[in-house]
């Protein structure tokens, strides 16, 4: 494997591992600031706040779920 390709491999293996470690920290970093929330927008629906930190709970569920499949792809 050449130098190059080895850059850009790790790179793209570094920007994965932030792209999940981002995904998964971001929303329990927001939950302790759904109350002020819900304060600040008075005009949205509490689920739709709460929604915030439940997406990425349920992206994370199902990508683990697939984690199996896509690593057996071979790309």
């Amino acid at each position: 494997m050449d130098s190059k390709s080895s850059k850009i491999n790790n790179f793209s293996f570094r920007f994965a591992l932030l792209s999940i470690s981002l995904v998964l920290t971001s929303a329990y970093a927001l939950s302790p600031a759904i109350p002020q929330m819900i304060k600040s927008f008075p005009d949205q629906s509490v689920s739709s706040i709460e929604l915030l930190v439940t997406v990425p709970a349920f992206s994370v569920m199902i990508l683990v779920l697939l984690s199996s499949y896509i690593s057996k792809k071979s790309w």
